[in-house]
């Protein structure tokens, strides 16, 4: 447990000291692998992002086709979003 804080703590600094690019799957693609890590378009954003010193993160939602599916979804990226510092 201590071994996770660590490194969620360490990972928030080096997050908050970068900027951060976050990489969204459209309607119905929330079972793809391409988004994620692993995914041969995550990992090479990743590659790309790193040399202009961004943090690529990934962000999952519900995926599914709808109005209130794609409001839930916005709302979640909002959060997201805001949790990063404005620097």
């Amino acid at each position: 447990m201590k071994k996770t804080c660590v490194i969620i703590f360490l990972l928030s600094i080096f997050i908050s000291a970068h900027p951060v690019v976050v990489l969204v799957h459209g309607t119905l693609a929330q079972e793809r692998k391409w988004y994620r890590p692993g995914g041969k378009f995550y990992d090479e954003l990743e590659k790309q992002a790193l040399k202009q010193k961004q943090v690529l993160v990934s962000f999952t939602w519900s995926g599914k086709l709808g109005e209130k599916a794609r409001i839930n979804g916005a709302k979640s990226l909002a959060k997201l979003i805001i949790s990063y510092p404005k620097e």
